[in-house]
């Protein structure tokens, strides 16, 4: 009776951790996992911002710049690396999900899109493949689904700390003293 239990609650726990790591956002039209947010950034021209925003980009050690579109968009291709367990057991695995992270700038306004997302695995670890995918490409006998899953959970907390920074870099410039012009 014990080992139902247990064995019942331990698949009732695994079952939990691959129904939170499927909960990514998922566009409409392209059928793509896509972060989207629009937010504002008051009192700051197109071109501050702009400049704000590239300076922030810098600090991401694992981004480059695909294409810039003067005083208004930035594209980069990310990457992040994630780590999780073997199907057989023993050390863990690692991998990088790669992505891309746009950012447009108005007059008072950001907006950042972060899509294609793609798990590639490092070393002896499978290449998993496109995020918005159920299931893993390699299949579940090379990658458990709780590992899938929080290859997941860890992309969606990675691109929710990078907006939360991004707000936060905007938020210092526009309190900068040194640029109030108001004396």
């Amino acid at each position: 009776m014990i080992k139902k239990i247990i064995t019942l609650s331990t698949c009732l726990c695994l079952f939990m951790i691959m129904a939170v790591g499927q909960n990514l956002p998922i566009h409409e039209k392209s059928g793509k996992v896509a972060f989207i947010e629009v937010f504002d950034a008051p009192n700051m021209t197109a071109a501050e911002l702009f400049d704000v925003v590239k300076e922030w980009s810098k600090k991401q050690s694992n981004w480059v710049l695909v294409s810039e579109t003067a005083g208004s968009e930035l594209k980069f291709a990310g990457k992040e690396l994630v780590y999780y367990k073997s199907p057989v057991g023993g050390s863990d695995q690692n991998g990088n999900v790669a992505y891309e992270f746009t950012i447009f700038t108005k007059e008072g306004r950001v907006r950042y899109v972060a899509t294609n997302f793609v798990h590639t695995g490092n070393g002896k670890a499978p290449d998993a493949g496109k995020l918005e995918n159920a299931d893993p490409d390699c299949g579940r006998g090379k990658m458990v689904g709780s590992s899938w899953a929080k290859i997941k959970n860890k992309t969606k907390v990675h691109i929710e700390e990078l907006a939360i920074d991004l707000k936060k870099y905007i938020k210092a410039a526009q309190a900068d003293p040194t640029k109030d012009d108001n004396w």
